[in-house]
């Protein structure tokens, strides 16, 4: 913008853009100046237009005093004004309280004043001349244009620019300021609207960033999920809930099921191309992709992202290798160290299982060392090298056979043959057969069912040790009977106290004794001793089928190839007999409803 003492010149890219600026400065409403249009230049695709305004308040004395009588141009700073007349170049101090002589001399030397007198121009300042002060000769005024400085960040992802302030000369319109970036290759991300918004409100000496680039952006590394745990470098307790430390439930093991998904591998990506505000691509890097052995029993999906298990047992990923293990080995004791067992597949055992501690398995148990106080459970076989010191808390469940050295105490439970080469003061119950026989060969105290039969090198003791040998009946069915039994004298029981109940009340009701209250008991106790009656009648049916059936299990036998001692109580079916007698060399069989014996049956 010029000021002159009659006129201002404004320009801008429209007619209400010039305008506006032009009023803002001359601090007038459109009403009290007249306006003529010097220049205009239409806008036309993407170039934007151009307007030079000449702007004329209504009163001369609109701009201030001082002011001359002739049309000699002004130029105006923040605190004063020069004013450019025939006779030389005057300096019009407006508000000298906020003033630097500094910024005066700076502006004097940027408009290129020669000859000017530095004392009359600090008396200014100070205040001691009033009004215009005539500071150099006469000389042309020397008009400055807007002037475009751009810069560019070092990693040439954004472009700025300031423009200067005209002094009398020139504006920069929006298509030069391109011109200029272009000239200086910034081509890409160039903000258009924020370069027009600079021209339109008269933004000099500020930087402004009017052009981004575009970041390359990298592709991810491939990632793994591991629906396991890690692999456990140490042992790790358990509090629990009296806050105590558990030892024995450490949850070491990582077992998995056939099917079970182990890992999915996330695909790395490829990366995004970046773009530099001089249009050049930056190049990205596609993620790293990880690779993945695989071990035994495992397989891949069809696009080898994701790991499953082909068989139950433990997973391992060790060195980058996954596998599934069907065997779990311990090499030392079952104790604080390795805590409580639970394993999917197979588990080996070289040495002892220790008091307290528990092993489950899904497959076979096999152990080297002896069993103490302990629970094995396995839904295959158990074999024990050497044997178990139960200490009349030891438990041990299979649904297969049991092969055991010895039993001493112990609590044993199996779906098929138990085969040992002692059974000391132990409870057995199999479907299958209890063979003893070794160096010892012997069973002595405790009771030992045997759907089958027994078969043992002696049975007993010489000092009369109470053994029990039940065979011929299934051990499942004949807990059910027991169970069923006990079950069914409660309900004997109940339906007398349920009948004397019934009896009373509808003595009363022939009374006429009984109220509501009495009456709705009496109805109670009726459907209540009608229901009794009906599981009464069932139960006893079922209890004498099964019983009937008992009566005609004469195919279990207990063989005795050395001795049976006086103490023994054998029981065939629901037929018994009690030993009083040694009786060497023999076997026991039913014959005419009756326990009885005879040559020994290898």
């Amino acid at each position: 913008m010029t000021i002159y003492n009659n006129y201002i010149i404004a320009e801008g890219e429209s007619y209400d853009a010039a305008l506006k600026y032009g009023l803002e400065q001359l601090n007038l409403k459109q009403e009290q100046v007249q306006i003529e249009v010097l220049e205009e230049k239409k806008s036309f695709l993407f170039k934007r237009g151009f307007i030079k305004l000449k702007i004329t308040p209504i009163q001369s004395d609109s701009l201030g005093e001082p002011k001359s009588n002739i049309g000699d141009p002004v130029v105006k700073r923040n605190n004063f004004a020069l004013n450019y007349l025939p006779d030389g170049v005057y300096l019009n101090i407006i508000d000298n309280s906020q003033i630097d002589i500094k910024d005066i001399i700076d502006f004097l030397i940027l408009k290129k004043v020669t000859n000017y007198e530095y004392d009359k121009i600090a008396l200014c300042v100070e205040g001691k001349k009033i009004g215009m002060e005539k500071i150099a000769p006469y000389q042309e005024e020397n008009f400055i244009d807007s002037m475009l400085e751009i810069r560019v960040s070092d990693d040439k992802l954004e472009a700025s620019i300031l423009l200067s302030e005209p002094l009398g000369g020139k504006y920069l319109s929006v298509d030069e300021i391109i011109e200029g970036l272009t000239q200086k290759g910034i081509t890409y991300g160039i903000d258009e609207e924020k370069i027009h918004e600079i021209c339109t409100h008269h933004i000099f000496n500020k930087w402004i960033t009017i052009a981004q680039g575009k970041k390359a952006v990298h592709g991810k590394n491939a990632s793994v999920i591991y629906l396991f745990e890690e692999e456990k470098e140490s042992t790790t307790s358990v509090i629990t809930d009296e806050g105590r430390i558990d030892y024995k439930n450490l949850n070491n093991i990582r077992n998995v099921n056939e099917g079970s998904l182990l890992l999915e591998i996330i695909p790395a990506t490829e990366g995004t191309n970046g773009m530099t505000v001089y249009g050049k691509e930056i190049p990205s890097s596609k993620g790293k992709d990880i690779a993945i052995k695989k071990g035994k029993n495992i397989y891949e999906s069809e696009d080898g992202l994701k790991i499953f298990a082909s068989k139950d047992g433990e997973v391992h990923f060790v060195d980058g290798r996954i596998y599934v293990d069907e065997v779990k080995n311990i090499d030392g004791n079952i104790d604080n160290e390795t805590g409580n067992i639970q394993f999917n597949g197979k588990v080996n055992i070289k040495g002892n299982v220790k008091s307290g501690f528990k092993v489950e398995a899904e497959g076979d148990i096999e152990i080297f060392g002896v069993v103490e106080s302990a629970h094995l459970i396995s839904n295959g076989n158990i074999i024990i090298h050497r044997g178990v010191q139960g200490n009349n808390q030891a438990y041990i469940y299979c649904k297969g056979s049991l092969h055991v050295k010895y039993l001493e105490n112990a609590n044993v439970v199996s779906g098929e043959d138990i085969t040992a080469d002692a059974i000391l003061h132990s409870n057995v119950t199999t479907k299958g057969k209890v063979v003893v026989q070794g160096k010892k060969g012997l069973i002595a105290g405790g009771d030992i069912k045997a759907g089958k039969e027994v078969r043992a090198n002696i049975i007993g003791s010489h000092m009369g040790t109470l053994t029990k040998i039940e065979v011929g009946i299934n051990p499942d069915e004949k807990s059910r009977f027991e169970s069923l039994k006990s079950e069914f004298m409660e309900i004997e029981k109940n339906m007398e106290n349920s009948q004397k109940a019934v009896e009373l009340l509808q003595k009363m009701a022939r009374k006429q004794e009984l109220n509501s209250g009495k009456q709705e008991l009496l109805v109670k106790s009726l459907k209540t001793y009608n229901v009794l009656k009906t599981k009464y009648s069932d139960m006893a049916k079922e209890l004498t089928e099964m019983s009937e059936r008992f009566k005609e299990s004469n195919n279990g036998k207990v063989h005795a190839a050395k001795v049976v001692y006086q103490g023994v109580k054998i029981i065939i079916g629901n037929v018994s007999r009690q030993i009083y007698d040694e009786l060497a060399t023999c076997t026991f069989y039913i014959k005419d409803g009756e326990v009885t014996f005879g040559p020994y049956e290898k």
